[in-house]
C-alpha cells in the first residue's frame, strides 16, 4: 500500500495483452521463436475479432472518421514523390501554388481545390467559413473550425484575422474551398502565438467560403456596439483618474469605430446617436481641460447636431470658446445654455468666470497697445501732403515699424493666445496701419479689419488649422 506504482508497462498495453484473441494466442503458443522473430502469417475475420471482442470497437486502434477527414498530407510531404527531395514539404507545395499578394513579392500562395459561383468576396462584407490550419511536419490541424463544429464569422478588411486569411478569403467566391500558404509575416509574426505556433511559422490553412452577405446582422450590431462601450468605459476609468490624454485617446477611438459601424434600420440608428452624443460630450470635457479649445467646440457642435438643445453641449461650447478667447460667441452659447438651466451652479459659475476674463483681456489690450504706441506721437496730427504726382507717400517711422515687428513675432511664439489685442485706426496714420496689415501676412498671421464698440479696429490673430 505505501509503494509507489512503477509499471514499465501501460494499461493500454496490458489491456491489448490480455485481450488477445484466444485464436491468435494459440497460433503464438504453437510456433517456436525463431518463426515468431520472422514473423508469422495469420488470417482471421470481422466475425472471429467481435467474438473475441465482445462490446470493442476499433476506435482506439485507428483514426476516428472525422480526424482522418482532417489529416493532411501536404504539411508531411508525399512519400511517393522524390523530385525535389531536399525540399520541406511546404516548399513543395508552393511550386504548385500561386502568389496573391498585391506586390506579387511573395508572403500569400494559392492552390484550387473546388471552384466557388458569383463574384468574388467584397471588402466590409460579413463573412462565414469553415477552416483547418495545419503547421509544417503536422498531418492534424492545429486549429480548426470543424472539430469545434462552429464556422467563423468576421468582417472582411476589419482585422479581425491574421493578414493572410483576409487576403485570402478577399480573392474567394462563396463554395470555393482552397488551400493558402501563409508566410510568418502574414501569420502570426516573429514572435509566434503561445505555446502552439512556434515563432516565425509558416502555415497552411484550408479555407471553404460559406457564406458572405453586405448587410450587416444584428450580431454584428451588437458586437461592435460593445467594443465601443468597453472603449468608452476605459476612457471613464482613465478620467476618473485624471488621465485626461489616455481617456480622450479612449474616447476618440471609440468614437472612430462607432463611425464606422454599418446601421441595419432607424433603431440601430437612434442606438448610435445615443452613445455618439455622450461621447462628442466626453472629449469635449477632456479636450477642454486639456486646452484643446477648437477640438472642444468641434465635439460639442457635433453634439449639438445631434441634440440642439443638449445644455452640456452649450456650455462646452461656450467653455470652447472662451479658451481661443471669442467671448462674444463664449456670451452668446452660454446665455442660450443658461435659458434652458438658469438654476445650473457650472453654468452661473462660468458666467462670472467669463467676464471676469473678458475685462481682464480687455485691460490686456488697452495695455499692450499703450506699451506699443509709446513714445511715438500718435496722437498729434499729421501734416497734409498734397495729393501731387511727386507727392510723398505715408510711411510708418522705422521706430513704429521696429516695436509692431518685435510684438507681432513675439506673439506669433505664443502658443496659447490665439488674438493680438486690436489695433484702433484712429490712432494710426495710413501708412502705419498699411505697415501692421502687411508685416502681419508676412508672419503667416491673419489681419482683419472690423468694428468694435463704435470704433474702427484692425484684428490680428492666427490661422485656423484644422482641428
Amino acid at each position: 500500500m505505501e509503494k509507489i506504482d512503477t509499471d514499465d508497462t501501460s494499461p493500454v498495453e496490458n489491456q491489448y495483452i490480455s485481450d488477445c484473441p484466444p485464436s491468435l494466442q494459440k497460433a503464438i503458443d504453437e510456433a517456436d521463436i525463431n518463426t515468431l522473430r520472422d514473423g508469422i502469417d495469420y488470417e482471421f475475420n470481422a466475425e472471429d475479432l467481435s467474438q473475441d471482442f465482445p462490446g470493442r470497437t476499433n476506435d482506439g486502434l485507428f483514426f476516428d472518421e472525422e480526424t482522418f477527414d482532417h489529416l493532411n498530407t501536404d504539411a508531411m510531404g508525399d512519400a511517393d514523390d522524390d523530385s525535389d527531395s531536399d525540399l520541406s514539404p511546404f516548399e513543395k507545395l508552393r511550386k504548385k501554388m500561386t502568389d496573391i499578394t498585391p506586390d506579387g513579392l511573395g508572403g500569400v500562395w494559392k492552390k484550387m481545390v473546388v471552384q466557388g459561383t458569383g463574384p468574388v468576396v467584397p471588402l466590409e462584407n460579413r463573412v462565414q467559413v469553415h477552416y483547418n490550419c495545419y503547421l509544417e511536419y503536422n498531418d492534424e490541424p492545429m486549429d480548426s473550425t470543424r472539430h469545434r463544429n462552429e464556422t467563423k464569422k468576421f468582417i472582411l478588411g476589419r482585422g479581425d484575422v491574421i493578414e493572410g486569411m483576409e487576403l485570402a478569403v478577399s480573392t474567394m467566391r462563396q463554395g470555393e474551398l482552397a488551400k493558402f500558404l501563409i508566410a510568418p509575416e502574414f501569420a502570426f509574426g516573429e514572435i509566434g502565438c503561445g505555446q502552439r505556433i512556434p515563432p516565425k511559422s509558416e502555415v497552411l490553412m484550408e479555407i471553404e467560403l460559406i457564406s458572405f452577405s453586405s448587410k450587416p446582422s444584428a450580431e454584428d450590431f451588437i458586437e461592435a456596439i460593445k467594443k465601443v462601450r468597453q472603449e468608452k468605459e476605459e476612457g471613464n476609468r482613465l478620467f476618473k483618474r485624471k488621465e485626461f490624454r489616455k481617456a480622450e485617446s479612449k474616447y476618440l477611438k471609440a468614437q472612430h469605430f462607432l463611425d464606422s459601424i454599418r446601421l441595419r434600420d432607424e433603431e440601430d440608428e437612434i442606438e448610435m446617436k445615443r452613445l455618439l452624443l455622450k461621447l462628442c460630450l466626453n472629449i469635449a470635457l477632456t479636450s477642454n481641460k486639456l486646452g484643446r479649445g477648437r477640438r472642444t467646440i468641434a465635439q460639442s457642435r457635433r453634439a449639438l447636431d445631434i441634440e440642439p438643445n443638449n445644455v452640456k453641449a452649450l456650455y462646452r461650447l461656450s467653455k470652447g470658446y472662451h479658451q481661443i478667447k471669442e467671448f462674444r460667441s463664449a456670451e452668446f452659447y452660454l446665455n442660450k445654455a443658461s435659458k434652458l438651466a438658469p438654476n445650473d451652479y457650472h453654468i452661473n459659475q462660468e458666467k462670472q468666470g467669463l467676464a471676469q476674463a473678458k475685462r481682464e483681456f480687455q485691460m490686456l489690450e488697452q495695455e499692450r497697445c499703450s506699451k506699443m504706441m509709446k513714445g511715438m506721437n500718435i496722437n498729434d496730427k499729421k501734416p497734409i501732403v498734397k495729393s501731387t504726382p511727386d507727392s510723398i507717400v505715408d510711411v510708418a517711422a522705422p521706430e513704429f515699424q521696429k516695436s509692431v515687428s518685435e510684438e507681432l513675432q513675439k506673439f506669433l511664439e505664443q502658443s496659447e493666445v490665439e488674438e493680438m489685442p486690436t489695433f484702433q485706426l484712429n490712432q494710426m496714420s495710413a501708412g502705419e496701419t498699411k505697415f501692421v496689415e502687411t508685416k502681419a501676412k508676412e508672419l503667416g498671421l491673419e489681419a482683419r479689419f472690423i468694428e468694435k464698440m463704435g470704433e474702427s479696429c484692425l484684428r490680428i490673430g492666427k490661422k485656423k488649422a484644422a482641428d
